[in-house]
């Protein structure tokens, strides 16, 4: 059985794909909430949209 040695720089995981799978940061929610006209997470959650209306191209 071969075992690799690997370095902490090597597990990591810094690159690109984990910059694309752990969700947005402050600044991109706080974007999103306000293209939404909500203010928090929680009212977002809670807010009825209808989502093809919201996202319908003209």
């Amino acid at each position: 059985m071969a075992t690799d040695t690997h370095t902490l720089g090597d597990l990591l995981q810094t690159g690109d794909f984990t910059r694309r799978h752990v969700g947005p940061d402050a600044e991109q929610t706080r974007e999103m909430l306000d293209s939404l006209g909500v203010s928090s997470l929680d009212e977002l959650i809670e807010k009825p949209f209808r989502t093809r209306s919201v996202w319908m191209m003209p």
